[in-house]
C-alpha cells in the first residue's frame, strides 16, 4: 500500500483512521475518493495541519470554536474549512488510538445491523461496520450538521447593491444593516 509522508484534507477525503504500520509506527489510513493509502502522520496531526493550511486555526482552536457554538460537548466536530464544506467529526475520543474521523459531506446513510452495531455507508462506494449504536452515530453526525449550519448562517453574506445616479449615493445592504457611501 502506498505510504505518504504528509497529507492535507481536501473535498474528496472521506475518512481518516488511526493505524500502525508493519514497523509499529503510528500512522493514518486515509480514504480519498476511491483510493486508500497510508500517511506517516497521526490523524490528529493531519486534521491540525489541514486546519492550519486552510487558515481556520489549529485543531484546539477549532474545538474551542465548535464548543462556543454547540456547547461544552466532548468529541465535538470541527470545521476544517467552511468555504470548502470540510466539516469533520470523530467517532471516538480523538486521543483514542482507534479513533476514526469522518467527513460530514461523505456520510450517506447509517444502517442498524444489531442493537450495538452500525454500518456506515459513505460516498465512492465505501462502507464499514462500527461497534456503536445507530442512535449514538446519528447524534455525532447531527452535531456536525448543527456546526455546519450554524457557521453557514453566521457567515452568510446576502448583500444588495443600489446605485442612484440622481442622488450620487451607493447603498449597500447587508442583511438588516444599511450603509451609505458617497459617490466616487
Amino acid at each position: 500500500m502506498e505510504m505518504r509522508r504528509s497529507f492535507i484534507i481536501n473535498q474528496d477525503t472521506v475518512l481518516i483512521k488511526s493505524e500502525f504500520d508493519s514497523n509499529g509506527y503510528h500512522c493514518s489510513r486515509v480514504i480519498q475518493g476511491t483510493d486508500t493509502f497510508l500517511v506517516r502522520q497521526k490523524p490528529l496531526d493531519i486534521i491540525d495541519d489541514s486546519m492550519l493550511y486552510y487558515g481556520a486555526s489549529d485543531l484546539q482552536g477549532g474545538i474551542r470554536a465548535a464548543r462556543y457554538s454547540l456547547g461544552n460537548i466532548s468529541m465535538c466536530p470541527v470545521s476544517v474549512c467552511s468555504q470548502l464544506d470540510l466539516y469533520w467529526f470523530p467517532l471516538f475520543s480523538p486521543k483514542n488510538e482507534k479513533c476514526i474521523w469522518l467527513s460530514h459531506s461523505h456520510v450517506l446513510k447509517p444502517d442498524k445491523l444489531s442493537p450495538s452495531t452500525t454500518r456506515v455507508n459513505l460516498r465512492f462506494g465505501h462502507s464499514f461496520e462500527l461497534d456503536m449504536k445507530i442512535s449514538r452515530f446519528k447524534e455525532k453526525y447531527s452535531r456536525a450538521t448543527d456546526l455546519k449550519y450554524t457557521i453557514q448562517e453566521r457567515t452568510k453574506k446576502a448583500m444588495t447593491f443600489y446605485y442612484d445616479p440622481h442622488k450620487g449615493l451607493h447603498m449597500v445592504s447587508e442583511s438588516s444593516f444599511t450603509y451609505n457611501s458617497p459617490k466616487i
